[in-house]
């Protein structure tokens, strides 16, 4: 009885679509076509960073036995594109400062590729309620123009709020979990970078590989 009374098709409509409708209006189209992306990244499972440090180790060991030859071919199975590129810096004879000023440019230019992303779902939860209370109040208009069945009026209330808790449903358990999500994998995508780049957990010159403990 009460999914039924919560459940109002054109109220979940009029939130959704509104928000939806305010979103493509403030961001230009090709950013609104990641968005199936950037859920989809959301919810794929990666590396921690104990594998990536794991991997590191064993690329070093490679690197120390077989050469450069070794990182080539180690390389084509890497499925950080980061680590992925630092690689092919040092397979291609960059010196170190070259590779930590291209890793240092690469990680700028992911950060502010995620921080688009979640100021995207963040925007999208703050438009939600807003799109809720004009659905109620667009019901309560509706409401008090017609007056002349009384005995219907709480029902007729109770379908003019439920627009509002649309719009705070999806903001609270949609949007805005979807905005903090991305925050936390951009925390931990950033401490593997930087982990990769960091003199202290990885060297990287034109001809040597070496873990350092220090």
């Amino acid at each position: 009885m009460l999914f039924r009374s919560l459940w109002q098709l054109h109220s979940f409509a009029l939130v959704f679509l509104g928000t939806a409708a305010a979103t493509v209006l403030q961001f230009p189209m090709r950013q609104c076509r990641q968005v199936v992306r950037w859920v989809v990244v959301a919810f794929t499972s990666s590396p921690s960073i104990q594998q990536e440090l794991h991997g590191l180790l064993e690329l070093a060991n490679q690197h120390q036995l077989d050469g450069v030859d070794a990182l080539i071919i180690e390389q084509k199975g890497i499925k950080n594109s980061f680590l992925k590129k630092m690689l092919g810096l040092v397979i291609d004879g960059a010196d170190v400062s070259l590779v930590k000023t291209s890793g240092e440019a690469t990680i700028r230019a992911i950060q502010q590729r995620h921080e688009l992303a979640i100021f995207f779902f963040e925007q999208m939860a703050k438009y939600a309620p807003g799109f809720g209370l004009l659905g109620t109040v667009v019901g309560l208009i509706q409401l008090l123009s017609s007056l002349t069945t009384p005995d219907q009026l709480g029902q007729g209330m109770a379908l003019a709020l439920v627009t509002t808790f649309y719009g705070i449903l999806l903001a609270n358990v949609l949007f805005q979990p979807m905005a903090g999500r991305l925050v936390v994998l951009d925390q931990e995508e950033l401490r593997k970078n930087e982990m990769i780049l960091d003199r202290k957990s990885t060297r990287l010159n034109s001809s040597h590989l070496v873990i350092s403990y220090a």
